[in-house]
């Protein structure tokens, strides 16, 4: 029986950015990238996420170690922007937001 959740979901789709940052840390590792896995999104579940509000406040708190993650999938600090901003993650990363969370297992 699938059954609905109690978490929202959050989804980072990737912005032109990220990209453009992805092909400045190949080339300055001197390794090469085969992909930019477009479409494989980080999809993050979070409980009492529902309005507008509570995805601002959530990101406001938490951009931060999903900011850390998401990067981390790619390089490490090294190739890292210096600095991880509120503003830098949202240049990255639009959050798209998804209430119909459901468990079908």
């Amino acid at each position: 029986m699938i059954k609905n959740t109690e978490y929202t979901a959050l989804v980072l789709v990737r912005r032109e950015s990220f990209y453009e940052w992805l092909q400045m840390a190949v080339h300055q590792s001197g390794e090469e990238s085969e992909s930019t896995f477009e479409g494989d999104y980080g999809t993050y579940l979070v409980k009492g996420v529902i309005t507008p509000e509570d995805v601002y406040a959530f990101l406001q708190s938490g951009y931060r170690e999903i900011f850390e993650n998401e990067l981390s999938q790619w390089y490490d600090r090294a190739f890292w922007p210096h600095e991880l901003t509120p503003e830098l993650f949202l240049e990255f990363f639009e959050v798209q937001v998804h209430r119909q969370v459901y468990h079908a297992g």
